[in-house]
């Protein structure tokens, strides 16, 4: 096996989380940003169904105010959004209890003060619609989710009107190039993102010889076993003559499922590689990018880890 991924990676990727958990909170922290939208209240319910609080899971709704616009509705305001969301939690997960975090828009704008507010909570998981109540589009992300995406040191989860409405059981496919952020992202994956009954399938695209990705795989299944996770491992091998690439290949695997999770090294916009960018962007499910913040704030565990071959 080669020399930057051993056997045990994910065994050391998963006792690094759990000594980074030690001494601080229990669970999983996740929010939600919401406007009022649409789609920040199909956000919220999704938020809602990734908590799980037996595990100590916590959960904070975030809202940037704007007390520039003085002819919102009454139902847009802030104090109505903050009753709405509470009641939703607690509709949508029985006992559920949420926390309202609602700061005034800054000079910046909208988004440096959401990313402001969320590093300082030290999330690790926001959930974001991909569009607010200026409406959707197709195959672009929103100027918020879009640098939230960039620049949250938080992972981030996308929502879109085009995902299914999974409840009690979702399909969850994990596209991974064996790296640490990869490795990382399938870890949180199957201890944080799944839930009991949710079925994760994982796959590895090969452009050359996948003796490599062949390695792998048997590692992800074998760690898979031991944690008795429902799910296949799949190699797929894609030939570059005719024009189809890493980004097409997982995209069109994505359309079956109901969540699309991907590691990503760092952030910002010099950081985000062409594939989870690519994904991030043209996903019609909803899409979790996993961000490693190990790249930032400190050496990877594995080094010369190998990315996506662009």
């Amino acid at each position: 096996m080669s020399d930057f991924i051993t056997r045990r990676a994910l065994d050391d990727v998963e006792a690094n989380l759990r000594e980074k958990k030690e001494g601080k909170r229990k669970g999983f922290h996740i929010g939600v940003a919401v406007d009022g939208s649409e789609m920040s209240e199909r956000a919220a319910h999704i938020a809602a169904s990734l908590i799980q609080p037996k595990r100590g899971d916590k959960y904070t709704v975030f809202h940037i105010s704007d007390s520039t616009k003085t002819h919102l509705p009454r139902h847009l305001t802030p104090q109505h959004l903050k009753h709405y969301y509470e009641d939703m939690a607690a509709h949508d997960k029985l006992g559920l209890r949420s926390e309202w975090v609602c700061r005034e828009k800054s000079k910046g704008s909208t988004c440096k003060t959401l990313v402001q507010l969320v590093d300082e909570r030290d999330l690790d998981l926001l959930v974001i619609g991909n569009f607010g109540r200026k409406g959707e589009k197709l195959d672009v992300l929103g100027s918020v989710s879009d640098y939230t995406l960039r620049m949250c040191r938080s992972s981030l989860c996308i929502v879109r009107s085009t995902g299914s409405r999974f409840d009690k059981q979702a399909k969850i496919l994990f596209a991974s190039d064996g790296s640490h952020a990869a490795n990382l992202a399938f870890v949180l994956t199957l201890h944080y993102f799944r839930r009991p009954l949710d079925i994760v399938d994982v796959m590895f695209v090969a452009t050359k010889d996948p003796m490599r990705e062949n390695e792998w795989a048997e590692m992800y299944r074998r760690y898979m076993e031991a944690h008795q996770v429902p799910g296949n491992v799949e190699v797929k091998q894609i030939n570059r003559t005719l024009d189809t690439t890493v980004q097409s290949t997982i995209l069109e695997a994505s359309r079956d499922v109901d969540i699309l999770v991907v590691g990503v090294s760092g952030y910002s916009q010099k950081k985000m590689g062409s594939v989870s960018e690519f994904l991030s962007v043209h996903a019609s499910c909803t899409t979790i990018v996993v961000k490693d913040a190990l790249d930032i704030l400190g050496p990877p565990i594995v080094t010369n880890a190998h990315r996506f071959q662009e």
